[in-house]
């Protein structure tokens, strides 16, 4: 939420926030300095005086067992030192008794136990604060906190105290001094940080005042660029639009700068965004196709491409969005898609046909023929057979790109499954001799949805590719495995033949692409095999790769979550 806000926005709501901090931890630390100094000041000036009128009492004075005696003399004491502050006395023996006090119920009782006497009667002046028992001589109004003073009383000569003389001392003051600093404290807060503030936001606006200033230079070129182009900061934040984003979005520069390109986008699943900004925030360029809208309402289709630009540390400090509007090809691929399908079909009625009656010419229904017919008829058999599977191939794209492909997914069990597939392929294994094996789990495993006709279809490509790609230099051997794991399972084509050249393994999945090898090895083939695969895979929420190095071999693997294969409505299945 943090991030969506604008610049300023964030920028005032840190500055705020740290102002504030400021300021209490400044109120708290003067709240503990200025007691902490009062009480120290209090302490002295206090030791002071009763060291300095204690001149006039004698040792003998802590030991008094005369009552009466006693209280005349401390009587007289106190009269000396007091003052509106201090509000009562008491003097202790070395003993820890109370020999003097203004409370005259606790006169002769001991109190061993008070750790303040205990540290003072070794000679050093104590002080303890704390909420205490109102004294009968203190008023109800006034009365906050006391502070308890303990001194030691050492005579000329001796180098132990004889006694101890505690006072209680008010603690008002300091109270009504804490809260005149505060106002102070607050007003001096304010005006450093009203003046703080307005040196940051200078300084703020001037950064990006430069940041703009700078990638307006650098992207001066971009403004003739006929592609959509906008630079953003690390959240997203468009610092820089050309004149293409103006006329793709509706939107003019003024309008975008500042904003974020959702302004234009949020036409897509969340999942998508989730995958995009997870994407580029780990220091990724990301590609894939987008919808967007107009800002007169409009939906267009482009091909986007966001990089992220890196400081020297790696950091991201920019995004730059590429955006080219792909609407008319797309629905020039719709036609195209569309037309294939419709040739497809009227294509299938002659080659049943076809078929149909190089059979009956096979099967002697016409007359008896020569070997040499035979040979002739079988070729035209397996070409026809060639022609009806890509038919299929291209009955099946259609299907996949224009949505109307149904997924079915069915509770299976893969060892099972695989195991099946494999023994369907058992034929075409024998005629090439080459050898294949299955890893599958042991143990019983959990089953899982998948569209079984689909699935199969993807299987039997790899597997079929697999032997068809194997080496001539060396025996084929496919390894087909099943991998069980926690989020997903993985089925695993692993061959050791002639491998994918590095400088195409990007296009492996594209539309009627077979690379140079393939077609040394194999004449024969439409390049479907693999992106219906891959489209079938996408379609289900799965997904498909492969590991290759040429001249050693190709792994793909196909992973299908635990969840299973997503069901989806359609007209019609595979083309068998």
């Amino acid at each position: 939420m943090f991030s969506r806000l604008s610049i300023f926005t964030r920028f005032l709501v840190i500055s705020s926030s740290l102002f504030v901090t400021l300021a209490i931890i400044f109120i708290l630390a003067s709240n503990f300095f200025i007691k902490n100094s009062f009480i120290n000041r209090s302490k002295l000036i206090v030791s002071d005086a009763i060291q300095f009128e204690a001149k006039d009492l004698r040792p003998a004075d802590f030991s008094l067992t005369d009552s009466d005696h006693a209280k005349k003399v401390f009587n007289d004491f106190y009269g000396r030192i007091k003052t509106p502050e201090i509000i009562r006395i008491k003097a202790w023996d070395y003993s820890g008794k109370v020999i003097f006090s203004d409370d005259e119920s606790i006169v002769g009782k001991r109190f061993p136990e008070n750790g303040e006497f205990r540290q003072a009667i070794k000679g050093q002046a104590v002080t303890e604060i704390g909420e205490k028992v109102k004294p009968e001589n203190v008023s109800e109004t006034g009365y906050k906190q006391l502070l308890e003073i303990y001194v030691p009383i050492i005579f000329r000569g001796e180098s132990i105290p004889s006694g101890v003389i505690e006072v209680y001392f008010k603690l008002d003051d300091v109270n009504s001094r804490i809260k005149e600093s505060q106002v102070i404290i607050i007003v001096i807060i304010g005006i450093f940080s009203l003046a703080l503030f307005s040196l940051l936001f200078l300084i703020f606006k001037m950064i990006i005042n430069k940041q703009i200033e700078k990638i307006n230079l650098q992207a001066k070129a971009l403004d003739s660029a006929s592609d959509h182009v906008i630079i953003t900061e690390p959240e997203g934040i468009i610092l820089y639009v050309n004149k293409a984003a103006e006329k793709l979005t509706g939107y003019s520069k003024s309008e975008m700068v500042g904003k974020r390109p959702s302004l234009w986008g949020k036409q897509m699943p969340k999942e998508f965004y989730d995958n995009l900004w997870k994407t580029i925030k780990a220091g990724k360029s990301f590609k894939g196709e987008i919808k967007n809208k107009r800002k007169n309402g409009t939906e267009y289709q482009a091909q986007t491409e966001i990089s992220p630009v890196l400081d020297k540390n790696n950091k991201v400090i920019n995004f730059v969005g590429i955006e080219r509007d792909i609407t008319q090809e797309k629905a020039i691929d719709k036609a195209k898609t569309e037309f294939v399908s419709l040739a497809s079909h009227q294509l299938r009625t002659p080659l049943t046909s076809i078929n149909w009656y190089i059979e009956m010419l096979q099967s002697g229904d016409a007359g008896t023929l020569s070997d040499k017919q035979k040979e002739f008829l079988s070729e035209v058999y397996k070409g026809s057979k060639r022609m009806v599977q890509l038919v299929n191939d291209l009955l099946n794209v259609s299907r996949l790109e224009t949505g109307r492909l149904k997924i079915e997914p069915v509770s299976t069990d893969l060892v099972a499954f695989i195991s099946e597939v494999r023994k369907e392929l058992e034929p075409q294994i024998r005629d090439t001799g080459c050898q294949i094996s299955l890893e599958l789990p042991e143990n019983k495993i959990e089953k899982i949805n998948v569209d079984q006709i689909l699935l199969r279809q993807v299987i039997v490509n790899l597997i079929t590719n697999a032997i068809r790609y194997s080496s001539k230099d060396k025996k084929g051997v496919v390894t087909v495995s099943l991998i069980v794991s926690p989020e997903k399972c993985t089925i695993q084509v692993k061959d050791n033949g002639i491998g994918i050249p590095k400088d195409v393994q990007p296009r492996i999945f594209e539309k009627f692409f077979r690379a140079d090898n393939a077609r040394t090895v194999v004449a024969d083939g439409n390049g479907l095999g693999l992106y219906l695969a891959k489209q079938i895979m996408d379609s289900s929420g799965g997904t498909i790769g492969f590991d290759s190095k040429p001249g050693q071999g190709t792994t793909f693997y196909i992973n299908i979550p635990l969840s299973g294969m997503k069901s989806k409505q359609g007209e019609k299945g595979l083309e068998g």
